[in-house]
Order: C-alpha cells, then structure tokens, then sequence
C-alpha cells in the first residue's frame, strides 16, 4: 500500500492506524480479486488468502516477548527485540 510509484515507504508512514491498514489491503485484494474474475477466461475461482508475521515497529524483527518473570529487566509481556520496543513497552506498562 505504500508504493508511490517513484518511492515506497512503510504502510504506517501516513500514520494509519494498524486496523485501517488491515482495511485496506482487504480491500485492495477483493479488487484484485474482481479484476481477475472479470478479465481472465476460464478462471474457476478465485479467493484471497494471507498470513501475517508480528514485527516490531522500530526494528523490523520478529516480535518476541518474554514468557515469565524469571529476569526482572523483561518482565512477563516485555518485548526483546530492542530498547526502543521495551522503552516504550515500559512506559505503557509503568515498568
């Protein structure tokens, strides 16, 4: 969704919200999936079908918490990915 044609930036760059975003690659895919429908022959069907992958907003991978309270620095729920996801995750939590 963030393709510009002459940039790309993040699907969150125009600051949506995560469930507008999810909107509108919904959306997009029924379209896709209509103009497929209309202009291909003998097509039987088509449907739309994704998975996700959890990420972290600051650093790109893969989004990791801690399972337990065993390390009081990760408390149960803290990210540990990088310190930007677990500053900002301990001042949600007032950690």
């Amino acid at each position: 969704m963030g393709d510009l044609g002459g940039i790309r930036v993040s699907d969150s760059f125009f600051g949506a919200s995560k469930e507008d975003i999810e909107k509108d690659y919904q959306e997009r895919c029924e379209e896709i999936s209509k103009e497929i429908k209309r202009h291909v022959e003998n097509v039987q069907g088509c449907g739309i079908e994704f998975d996700s992958e959890e990420v972290c907003e600051f650093c790109g991978h893969e989004w990791d918490v801690s399972l337990d309270d065993s390390d009081p620095d990760y408390p149960k729920g803290c990210p540990l990915c990088c310190q930007k996801a677990i500053d900002e995750w301990k001042v949600n939590n007032k950690q």
